[in-house]
């Protein structure tokens, strides 16, 4: 794996080299996780997933 640097800006923004964010297809607004490791941060693409929330009166409808 290659390591590429990149410099941390203003209020803590990163700026994810070219090469990178197209190989992973990250775009504004793109969603990332930034996980705490032992001597570093990962960093990796995420995805969101919508999940439906059930109130009760829509579980109500769901057994009728």
């Amino acid at each position: 794996m290659k390591s590429v640097a990149s410099k941390v800006g203003r209020r803590g923004t990163i700026v994810i080299p070219a090469k990178l964010h197209k190989k992973f297809a990250l775009e504004e607004g793109s969603f990332i996780l930034a996980e705490e490791r032992d001597g570093g941060v990962l960093i990796r693409p995420a995805e969101i997933v919508a999940v439906e929330t059930y109130t009760p009166a829509r579980r109500a409808r769901s057994f009728c």
